[in-house]
């Protein structure tokens, strides 16, 4: 893996298109970055600085962006098939129509996230905060959602089969009816859905 030199300095600078893949950028100061288009594959991201960075239509298959900060980030259209964004903060994000396959977010904070159009197939997203956020006509085929936070999140024509919503979080009243599930269940104040 190549290092690239800490004391470069690439906040708010735009690389639009560049090749990264493979790079360490773990823990630098990529606030307001324009990587539109960029290849970042299997880049070590850990514990960078994303806040607010445009990464539309960014490869980040395999990228390693646990610990990382991308808060108000734009990831519309993004490839981050098989990444690693364990404890993630992605409150506010956009990743609208991103390919997320097998990608892990547990443990990270999505809340607000604009997931809607996503494909989070089989996909990690256990103890992760989804609150108020927009999971709309998402793919969640075989992802697991084990103790997952769903208040108020909008799951209006997502895809659920055979998703793992063990002991997951859900507003108040909702009711759980899928085509794959052996059963459905109300939740009601208080609770957390049971095996369903």
């Amino acid at each position: 893996m190549r290092d690239l030199q800490h004391n470069v300095r690439l906040a708010n600078a735009d690389l639009t298109g560049v090749n990264l893949s493979g790079v360490n950028l773990q823990g630098l100061d990529l606030n307001h970055t324009i990587l539109c288009q960029a290849d970042l594959t299997g880049t070590q991201l850990s514990k960078a600085n994303l806040r607010g960075a445009n990464l539309s239509q960014a490869i980040l298959n395999w990228a390693s962006l646990d610990y990382a900060i991308l808060q108000d980030a734009d990831l519309c259209d993004a490839q981050l098939n098989k990444a690693n964004l364990d404890r993630a903060i992605l409150v506010g994000a956009n990743l609208s129509d991103a390919q997320l396959c097998g990608t892990n977010l547990s443990k990270g904070d999505l809340e607000r996230v604009n997931l809607s159009r996503a494909n989070l197939s089989q996909a990690n997203l256990s103890w992760t905060n989804l609150n108020s956020a927009n999971l709309s006509g998402t793919n969640l085929n075989w992802a697991n959602l084990s103790w997952a936070d769903l208040d108020s999140t909008n799951l209006e024509e997502a895809y659920t089969r055979m998703t793992n919503i063990t002991g997951v979080r859900l507003p108040l009243g909702i009711f759980l009816v899928r085509k794959h599930f052996r059963r459905s269940s109300t939740i009601t104040e208080g609770q957390t859905a049971k095996t369903v």
